[in-house]
């Protein structure tokens, strides 16, 4: 069975983010951490809110754009909350700074892919319109020069005016500048200027009129006409201009017509090489992607593992005029892709999760002198992919949604009303799949062999008050998809074959307080890759839903109802057809207003045709008159939740013909009709 993979902003963790009024006036709840990884399973118990699934990492929900204490790494507020990707950062000379990247919205105002944070974290009225292709812009790089800021990557309309890929706006009002290089460039990398000119890496057509090829010219400052071009052979990812030299890094092995892998020195006059050249990187299977220079060392940041002869992964120093390796060697273990430094402390932003033999996640503050990393540690829950540091400010950008978090191995607790994680901490070594809140305890199944330092083999309880592994210990031979507390028993739904032991085909009832198995035992069978994946508890039965045809010694496709003391399947029988979106399967179950809510693949169910969604009779088992009638065969709906006359729904997609496809929606209990606050 597919499970249920929702990204860390997840439906599930959605729908326990809206505050409670009415549905056609829900609001979004903030103040909630976020994990950094998938959610597959949430509960709440009094002012805990539990959280499982494939995290390591829960945070506050900054965006991805964050103002950063120098002294302590801790976040700053108010967070610009930018709802999209951020690539390139650059300093406005006043304390804020230019963003750049894909991304909506800033701060809750439309932003086309650019905008102006200033240095009290609030938003200016900058705002240029920008697009590609009819769909958003991508702005990978940025250089600002006086009151012009050049920006770079992938847009062909800057304030209605056509542009190839890079352009000029006035840096105060956004308004869209004559510079304009032609033809059209291509996809730009990167962008470094000074007051000789502007330089501009990437694969673009040559400005000269020639083929479009891997390239690196200097622009005109004032009429964009290219003064040289240097023609690596591949693409360049970073620059920085210092006085007369241009120092280039990449993915090339040769530019400009020499021989230099990765990394190179240009004369900013006539784009020549200088003799400067710290070897030993191999384009093959090194690149370099960040530079930052002090005083006369530059620092480089990128994946390889050797430079000069000489071991140095990730991040290095050299001399800036001799080229000289120096002894500076903090060691990421991945890669690097954002550098900067400022008050003798070198700031690295990128993929990695360990830098000098100490955790630190994505973003690092390393001794600018002896290498050592410092205690600096705000914990960005995916890659930072920019970092600017000025005058004791410190800003990074990425592809995070969090940052200043902690640690949370796959299981995790947020107060209820603060938002922010509890002390809860059960560590699982991996995936957790399924959870389940009752009788004090957290119930989880999932991929794990280890939770909290004791062996359980993919179910597990967990006292809820204290974070311990209760001794609870049934084991499974399978992934347990779903679990569901009900008095004093625990059910669990999977692909199994055993569960403590014991043949168990799919679906399983625990007991709550020992761990044993029970006598239950419905067999769900009969499929080619039988699974069960939904269970919901009625009066005197356990819906069961999945993708099956036998359970309970009876024939029933993927839906039934079966007697929770005996495990014999009940007359209730839906009937569940497929003809159009492949095998037939129920995903989501949900019982509201005397009614069964399901959503999986079908087209005909309870005797009336209903597309991938349905309400069913919990007597008669026929198909009420609710019938969302979604154009996507199968809508795709993943989970459920019980709402003030609403049913939410969420999933990858669904919703009217000729709509963008929601992912969140309350749906009208009676009626159907989609409530107006629907979410994209």
């Amino acid at each position: 069975m597919p499970r249920r993979s929702l990204d860390s902003w997840s439906l599930l963790l959605a729908l326990a983010l809206f505050v409670p009024q009415r549905a056609s006036a829900q609001m979004l709840d903030t103040r909630l951490w976020v994990p950094n990884g998938v959610v597959n399973g949430i509960g709440r118990a009094g002012d805990a809110i539990y959280l499982g699934g494939a995290f390591t990492i829960v945070g506050p929900a900054t965006g991805g754009a964050v103002r950063l204490d120098p002294a302590t790494g801790a976040v700053m507020t108010p967070y610009p909350r930018v709802v999209g990707e951020v690539d390139c950062a650059i300093s406005d000379g006043a304390g804020g700074w230019y963003v750049g990247g894909q991304f909506s919205s800033v701060e809750g105002h439309p932003r086309s892919s650019l905008a102006h944070v200033l240095a009290d974290g609030s938003l200016s009225d900058f705002a240029p319109a920008l697009s590609y292709a009819g769909s958003p812009a991508s702005i990978t790089t940025m250089a600002l020069v006086g009151g012009t800021l050049y920006i770079g990557g992938y847009v062909d309309l800057v304030g209605g005016a056509p542009r190839g890929d890079v352009a000029a706006v006035d840096a105060t009002t956004g308004a869209v500048t004559a510079w304009s290089p032609a033809p059209e460039m291509g996809g730009v990398t990167c962008i470094a200027a000074d007051a000789g000119g502007v330089y501009v890496g990437g694969s673009f057509v040559s400005p000269d009129g020639g083929p479009q090829t891997w390239s690196l010219a200097k622009l005109d400052l004032v009429t964009a006409a290219p003064v040289w071009e240097a023609h690596p052979d591949n693409g360049v990812s970073t620059l920085l201009v210092s006085g007369n030299t241009l120092y280039v890094g990449g993915f090339f092995g040769t530019i400009a017509g020499q021989g230099r892998s990765c990394i190179a020195a240009l004369r900013t006059s006539n784009g020549t090489t200088l003799p400067w050249y710290p070897t030993g990187l191999e384009p093959a299977s090194n690149y370099v992607t960040a530079f930052a220079l002090s005083g006369t060392t530059l620092y480089v940041g990128g994946s390889f593992g050797t430079i000069a002869g000489q071991s140095r992964t990730n991040l290095a120093a050299v001399d800036a005029s001799s080229g000289a390796l120096e002894a500076w060697a903090p060691v990421p273990d991945r890669a690097v892709g954002a550098l900067a430094v400022d008050g003798g402390v070198v700031y690295a932003g990128g993929s990695f999760r360990m830098v000098g033999g100490q955790s630190r996640s994505r973003l690092a503050a390393i001794d600018a002198a002896t290498g050592v990393v410092t205690p600096w540690d705000p914990r960005a829950s995916s890659t930072v992919m920019t970092v600017v540091a000025t005058g004791g400010r410190v800003f990074a950008g990425g592809f995070f949604n969090s940052m200043g978090g902690v640690f949370r191995n796959r299981l995790a607790a947020l107060d209820a009303n603060t938002g922010a994680a509890l002390p809860w901490d059960p560590n699982a070594d991996s995936r957790i799949d399924a959870l389940a809140l009752g009788d004090g305890a957290v119930y989880v199944g999932g991929l794990f062999a280890n939770v909290g330092g004791q062996p359980r083999a993919r179910l597990a309880a967990i006292d809820a008050a204290t974070g311990a592994v209760r001794p609870w210990n049934p084991g499974a031979n399978g992934d347990p998809h779903v679990l569901l507390a009900h008095g004093a028993t625990v059910y669990a739904g999977g692909e199994f074959t055993q569960v403590g032991g014991l043949a168990r085909s799919k679906v399983a009832a625990i007991d709550a307080a020992t761990g044993a198995v029970t006598a239950w035992h419905p067999d769900a069978g009969g499929a080619s890759t039988p699974f069960v994946g939904e269970l919901v508890a009625g009066p005197g039965v356990v819906y069961v839903g999945g993708q099956y045809q036998s359970i309970g010694g009876a024939v029933r496709a993927s839906l039934a109802a079966v007697d929770s003391a005996t495990g014999v399947a009940t007359p209730w029988n839906p009937a569940a057809k497929s003809y159009q979106c492949g095998p037939l399967a129920v995903r989501a179950m949900t019982i509201q207003a005397g009614r069964l809510y399901v959503a999986g693949c079908f087209q005909e169910i309870g005797g009336q045709p209903r597309n991938g969604l349905a309400a069913l009779d919990l007597v008669t088992a026929h198909a009420t008159p609710w019938d969302p009638d979604f154009a996507n065969i199968p809508p795709s709906v993943e989970v459920f939740a019980p709402g003030d006359h609403h049913v939410f729904v969420g999933g990858g997609g669904f919703g009217p013909q000729d709509q963008e496809p929601y992912r969140l929606a309350a749906l009208d209990e009676e009626t159907a009709q989609v409530a107006p606050w629907a979410l994209e």
